[in-house]
Formats: structure tokens, C-alpha cells, sequence
């Protein structure tokens, strides 16, 4: 079974420390952020990374169109933006095939 990640800055990672996530990658400036991404993407072990779009948000165009499109790992986004929901549902019917949102 692949495990799970999670990158993003102090306050992101803690509640998933908190819950018991073993493989948190941190990271408050940009270059820290690649450098933890770029190891979390690395990691054969790593089957799913989340994080949010304020970490996405840090991160060079071509690199993060790389995070975003990384099929193993899949990266999943966290956030309240409608924008990012919709992108995690195109996420889920690609990995999957099927659209679990659908009406």
C-alpha cells in the first residue's frame, strides 16, 4: 500500500502530524517548498501527496504544473476555492475514471 504525504508550511502540516502522518515534508519559503516537493515526488513509497494551493501557490509555473500533474504520486489539493474543487474532481476522474461528483 502507497503512502500517503503531506507538504506545505508549519500550519498545514501540524494536524496531520497530530493524526499520525509519518511523511510530512515542510516548507514556509518557495525554494523550501520545491526542495520539499521535489523530495515528496521522489519518494517511491509516496502514493498520494496533499497539500494546499497557499504552498502551490509558492511555487515556480513549470514546477508546479509538474506537481499538478504527477500521476504517481497524485498531488491533491486542499482548499475552500471553488477553482481547487473543481480541479480536484478533474483529478479524481483521471485517476480513477469515474466522476464521484456527478449529480
Amino acid at each position: 500500500m502507497a503512502d500517503l504525504a503531506v507538504v506545505g508550511d508549519s500550519e498545514f502540516v501540524m494536524g496531520f502530524e497530530l493524526i499520525g502522518i509519518k511523511k510530512i515534508f515542510e516548507g514556509e519559503t518557495p525554494a523550501e517548498l520545491k526542495n520539499s516537493f521535489s523530495r515528496a515526488l521522489s519518494d517511491r513509497t509516496t502514493g498520494i501527496i496533499v497539500t494546499n494551493d497557499k504552498a502551490l501557490g509558492k511555487l515556480d509555473l513549470n514546477f508546479r504544473r509538474n506537481v499538478e500533474n504527477s500521476i504517481s504520486p497524485v498531488t491533491v489539493v486542499l482548499s475552500t476555492s471553488m477553482a481547487a474543487q473543481q480541479n480536484l474532481r478533474d483529478m479524481i476522474k483521471k485517476a480513477i475514471g469515474i466522476d464521484l461528483m456527478n449529480r
